[in-house]
């Protein structure tokens, strides 16, 4: 969660960031609804009596944060773990030692970075909550990275794994992964959501069988000075489980949120502004691409599909009507919905 966060905030000019942080408060009540309406964890604990919880992996950088908007969702029946991942230092990439003086993080937060979602492994473990989870009889964990909208536990899947094929290997990790679009030729896979088995994850990490590929990531810290970071990624784990098995699925299980739109120059629209132009959250569930540009309004159980493209000129405003269905449509010009 930290790091996705981290990655969201970065978008942000440095300058505005503050204006979004005072913000916060509108996007804990978009979290609020989402958790009540439409949250993976109520679904399943409020359908089947059950007790599944929400596990959070946080960052030294976003853990405060986080226990602080955790606070107000205690009333949800979903029990929220939190547990914060390992935190290495940045190395120099002209000298290769590393960049902190201390092993203080708060000496020089810069030179410290959380090394990657591979690295969820050893920190689970390391939170004792493996060990809990296994105490309590659960057999699977589902991991998927927080910005993934799409990521919920499908029932088909889980079964798989619970009774597979006879004469098939039991499968011990399951990777999703799902066909790539235009916005994706720079990646080499898309990985959706991963699944695998407490016990057999606690056993590769005892007898020290997980070995995964370094990933080498160049960065440049404010002052200037050139760093390297060492990540894992959490997939790479697959070739140390048995029967480790990939299925390909839709493209609505995987709808990542890697950033936020570019603000006008010199303006940023408060939250609470922007919650006000939707009466409810669109399905965007089969949505691949939207452009929303000027003054635009959303009505109440809208469905946007494909590519959409909805422009209101300069001194025109478009109000998007109650139970409207966008599908690859370009909508501009003006359109008003008056109250008589």
């Amino acid at each position: 969660m930290g790091t996705e966060l981290d990655k969201l905030m970065m978008t942000v000019p440095e300058g505005l960031r503050e204006d979004y942080r005072s913000q916060m408060d509108g996007f804990q009540r978009l979290f609020s609804r989402f958790i009540l309406e439409k949250g993976p964890q109520m679904h399943l604990n409020n359908t089947y009596n059950c007790k599944v919880p929400l596990v959070l992996m946080n960052s030294f950088n976003t853990d405060e944060d986080t226990q602080k908007v955790l606070r107000k969702y205690t009333g949800f029946n979903v029990k929220i773990y939190t547990f914060n991942q390992s935190q290495y230092p940045r190395i120099n990439r002209e000298t290769l030692t590393p960049v902190a003086k201390t092993m203080n993080t708060n000496d020089d937060p810069e030179a410290w970075y959380p090394p990657g979602h591979g690295d969820f492994y050893q920190s689970f473990q390391n939170s004792g909550l493996l060990k809990q989870f296994i105490d309590e009889g659960r057999e699977y964990v589902f991991i998927s990275n927080i910005d993934n909208l799409g990521a919920t536990v499908d029932r088909s899947i889980l079964n798989s794994l619970l009774n597979p094929p006879s004469g098939e290997l039991h499968c011990e990790f399951l990777m999703e992964v799902t066909d790539k679009t235009r916005a994706d030729i720079k990646t080499e896979r898309l990985s959706v959501m991963f699944a695998l088995s407490h016990k057999t994850m606690k056993r590769v990490l005892e007898q020290e069988l997980l070995t995964m590929e370094i990933i080498v990531n160049p960065k440049t810290l404010p002052n200037g000075t050139n760093v390297i970071q060492l990540e894992t990624a959490v997939g790479a784990a697959m070739k140390c489980f048995n029967g480790a098995t990939g299925i390909n699925v839709p493209r609505r299980r995987f709808l990542p949120v890697k950033k936020t739109g570019r603000p006008a120059a010199g303006h940023v629209e408060p939250v609470a502004e922007f919650l006000k132009r939707f009466a409810s959250i669109p399905d965007i569930m089969e949505l691949d691409h939207l452009t929303v540009s000027g003054d635009v309004t959303f009505g109440r159980g809208i469905a946007l599909r494909g590519a959409v493209i909805i422009v209101a000129n300069h001194g025109d405003r478009i109000d998007i009507p109650d139970g409207a269905r966008l599908e690859n449509k370009v909508i501009s010009g003006n359109l008003r919905i008056l109250d008589h």
